[in-house]
């Protein structure tokens, strides 16, 4: 501090004793502000001990006088929101920020909620030294508050769109999701049918954020607005901090008039095949793929499940059968990605198809 133009430094937590003769009066005590204490923090000019909140202290006549210059310290706050945006004491910052505070401020902190890269963030707390802490802060030292965020991918950019040539598989295809966190998707279709809509069903997973397209091997295209009315929904999935896997919300969108397969060839599920036929999906598929197959006649059946290099790797059926309709579950969880042939053998007549494990 000063006293008039006197400077007196390094003054003690006990204080010190000046003394002055009657004949030096008026003095001016000075409290200078923003100085490091021992401590480190920087020191803020507060208020005197008689209430006096100017840094000048007037003396106008002699006595005893007893003073005590009061400070904050300077705290050094700092914000982590990933790159997001925030609001501090009614101040917007756009991406993670130091505040320098007053200590025993009080003041709110919020991040907000935004999206980025495709992504929904929504803000759920501020973290300090690991412990969650309330939004309103009040400042006593050096400290570092770290946002969390729950994420959801969106569907923004996924452009989904199916093919529409009549007697053809339905085929949907949409975009590369754009957030590089997102491991892939999940799909899932609706079916309308005498204008009731029915549940979500779901139909694979895609464990590549590349994938793009998916066919349904149930349905066929058609153009008549009689027929079932397809609806499906493509969702990413993302991989959070926490390495949870998060979907996006539900979005189904309307894509194709439809047939199932048995309609296509004009028959109830109850009737006898006319022919053999056989038929997997999802196709992709990861781990597990249902073969679907008709037999028109009794007989011995086999279908079996080969590599590309033409090692069997499976045999699904083995035995007698009744004329009908059958499936079969083929799980592939012990084997690795790749193209694989399945063979249905009913005495002369043979039937081979591909299939893609994605993993």
């Amino acid at each position: 501090m000063y006293i008039n133009n006197e400077w007196h430094s390094n003054i003690p937590l006990s204080g010190e004793t000046v003394s002055r003769t009657t004949p030096t009066f008026p003095h001016e005590l000075t409290a200078v502000d923003g100085q490091t204490a021992s401590d480190g923090y920087k020191m803020l000019w507060k208020i005197w001990s008689n209430g006096n909140t100017l840094v000048n202290q007037n003396l106008g006549s002699s006595g005893n006088y007893f003073y005590e210059a009061q400070f904050d310290k300077e705290c050094q706050l700092t914000f982590q929101t990933n790159g997001k945006p925030f609001t501090a004491d009614g101040n917007n910052y756009s991406t993670d920020a130091t505040l320098y505070k007053r200590s025993d401020n009080t003041f709110t902190a919020t991040a907000s909620n935004t999206t980025y890269n495709d992504v929904d963030y929504t803000f759920l707390y501020w973290k300090k030294d690991g412990v969650i802490v309330s939004n309103s802060i009040t400042v006593s030292t050096n400290a570092t508050y770290v946002a969390w965020y729950t994420a959801k991918p969106n569907v923004n950019n996924r452009n989904l769109s199916s093919n529409s040539q009549v007697g053809q598989n339905v085929t949907i295809t949409w975009n590369v999701h754009p957030n590089a966190n997102v491991t892939g998707y999940n799909i899932y279709r609706k079916v309308k049918v005498d204008g009731v809509v029915g549940p979500e069903t779901f139909l694979t997973s895609y464990t590549s954020r590349y994938s793009t397209s998916y066919t349904d091997y149930e349905y066929t295209v058609t153009n008549d607005p009689a027929d079932d009315r397809l609806f499906y929904d493509v969702r990413p999935v993302y991989s959070d901090s926490q390495n949870n896997a998060v979907e996006s919300d539900v979005y189904f969108q309307s894509m194709a008039f439809g047939l199932i397969i048995w309609k296509v060839a004009g028959e109830s599920p109850t009737e006898i095949p006319t022919e053999y036929s056989i038929i997997n999906y999802p196709n992709p598929f990861n781990p597990t793929t249902i073969i679907n197959y008709q037999l028109p006649e009794n007989g011995f059946v086999t279908i079996k499940v080969f590599d590309m290099l033409g090692k069997e790797v499976a045999t699904l059926v083995n035995e007698n059968k009744p004329a009908g309709k059958f499936e079969v579950e083929f799980d592939a969880s012990k084997l690795s990605s790749g193209t694989y042939v399945y063979k249905l053998t009913a005495g002369n007549y043979q039937l081979t198809k591909k299939m893609q494990l994605v993993k």
